[in-house]
Formats: structure tokens, sequence, C-alpha cells
């Protein structure tokens, strides 16, 4: 059975001297019209209903980030702003995907994993003790069985 395993991401909080991990993955996104592929850092949160990425994101994979369609995305905080859904291949490890995330108008949002479509396609582990993030597509049912 295949699976991808990905260490948690870190934020370094200097003032607080604190070390802060976070569920993560390394994912690539496709070039519209190409095959060049650009990597991100990506929180995985099972919070959110989306996948979203910054503005400068969507103009590095050659999208026009107003042409798609426009919903409003709130963030824990109580901020609201605009985003775009776009059509995109996503790869994560020799997987590819074609779903569609969002774009924000803005480059400071979080580069999010939100769980539409996303988490149709595998089943998520969340290894907090070792810092590890883990993916089994669905596709191996043996697995499902294990875990039902």
């Amino acid at each position: 059975m295949k699976k991808h395993i990905f260490p948690y991401g870190f934020r370094l909080y200097l003032k607080k001297r604190k070390v802060i991990s976070f569920p993560a993955i390394t994912l690539s996104l496709v070039k519209k019209n190409s095959n060049e592929e650009f990597s991100f850092l990506v929180l995985i949160d099972s919070g959110a209903e989306v996948s979203l990425f910054t503005k400068s994101d969507a103009e590095l994979l050659g999208i026009s980030v107003r042409e798609g369609e426009k919903i409003e995305v709130g963030s824990v905080t109580g901020d609201r702003f605009s985003a775009f859904l776009h059509p995109v291949v996503m790869k994560i490890g020799d997987e590819r995907l074609k779903l569609r995330v969002a774009f924000s108008e803005r480059d400071n949002t979080p580069r999010i994993l939100g769980r539409n479509p996303f988490f149709s396609y595998f089943f998520i582990i969340f290894d907090n003790k070792k810092q590890n993030t883990i993916l089994v597509p669905r596709r191996y049912k043996t697995f499902e069985k294990i875990i039902y």
C-alpha cells in the first residue's frame, strides 16, 4: 500500500522564543498550458472548506485570478475577503489530481488545503507524536477495511 509521509511544518516566534509545528505537506501545482511545476508548503486545515493559495501563486501559474468563480472566504480571526475558484492540476508524489482551488486577491493569506475536494482523495492521518502528516490514497480499499 502506497502512502505519503510529510514532516510537520514549523514557525519560529523569536519574540516569544517558541517553535510552533503544524500539519503540512509539500505539493506541486502545474502551470496552466505547460508542464512546469511549482512546489508549495501547505497547511492542512480540516476546518477550511476550500483550498486557498495567494494572488502571486496564481500569477506564477498563469492564472488570472478574477476570471474564476468568486467566493467569500472567512478566517478564524473573523477576517473576510474575496477569492476565486480555478481548476488546477495538483501533484503529490506521483499522484496527479484535477481539482478546483481558490486564489485570493491578496498575497498575505496562508496557503491552505481544505476539505473540499482534497479530503475526498486521501485518508489523512495527523501523527502529532511523530510530527508527521500521512496521506493514504482512498483507492486502497484494504486500508479502508482496517479503519472501518
